[in-house]
């Protein structure tokens, strides 16, 4: 997807504003309509039959308003190298519901930047726990789908730094027999990391943890990534007053 430059961005800014309505609460979120139509053509779509709002009840606030920053700065948000284990925990949780938001709405560029964010951060070790991958279970639908894959690479690392106790740690997750794919993906990526992570490659490659030598593998980077899609710039209203998505030099507060 090509960013906006100069008169371009300037006109897309100058478009009507539309509302999305976010959460139960359903707090007001604003942005151009034409900015948006071409971060997502999904949700112009949906726009076009509703008159300039839309509901978002079902939608993380904070996950809508890291989107609509990520249309007007054209980059996704970061946490500093410095951010303790908390601060990692809190972040971990928005980067999956911005990538749950993204694959709703069809915005590739936007997951491909949060999978790659997640990836960075899931080198901390053990962020990753049973309550997140439960939830992302119950929010994503196929069973390849890829934040599960990288769920599942998540507990394979968790699993080999068991210092040798593999089948407690693979007895952890036996309650996680009815989520579907669960193992068939565990075992999958077990494997993959046995193969070509753990033995062959650990003595070439020092200097990388053993998360990075596993998410780097080409086969393993482009089954967690998505094709993007580049749709046709929206067409711009007549200019009217722009209006913020929130107030300027608002913190947003992550739950």
């Amino acid at each position: 997807m090509a960013a906006l430059h100069g008169d371009a961005f300037v006109k897309a800014l100058q478009s009507e504003t539309v509302t999305l309505l976010v959460g139960e609460k359903e707090e007001a979120v604003h942005i151009p309509k034409a900015l948006l139509s071409i971060k997502s053509s999904f949700i112009a779509t949906f726009l076009e039959k509703s008159e300039g709002v839309l509901g978002m009840q079902g939608e993380s606030i904070t996950a809508v308003k890291m989107f609509v920053t990520w249309c007007y700065q054209e980059r996704l948000q970061t946490l500093g190298p410095s951010a303790s284990f908390e601060e990692r925990k809190q972040w971990k949780e928005t980067l999956i519901d911005v990538w749950i938001f993204a694959a709703r709405y069809d915005i590739s560029k936007l997951q491909n930047e949060t999978m790659l964010a997640l990836i960075l951060l899931l080198n901390t070790p053990h962020l990753l726990n049973k309550t997140d991958i439960a939830y992302i279970w119950d929010r994503t639908a196929s069973t390849f789908d890829r934040l599960r894959r990288l769920s599942a690479m998540a507990v394979v690392m968790q699993i080999e730094d068991g210092k040798g106790e593999h089948r407690k740690k693979i007895k952890d997750y036996e309650d996680f027999a009815g989520l579907e794919g669960f193992f068939c993906l565990l075992y999958k990526a077990h494997g993959t990391y046995l193969k070509q992570v753990d033995i062959p490659n650990l003595a070439k490659r020092p200097k990388k943890t053993k998360w990075q030598m596993f998410t780097q593998l080409p086969e393993v980077r482009e089954g967690l990534m998505v094709k993007e899609t580049a749709p046709a710039p929206a067409p711009v209203p007549a200019p009217v007053a722009a209006v913020a998505p929130f107030a300027p030099g608002e913190v947003i507060e992550i739950d």
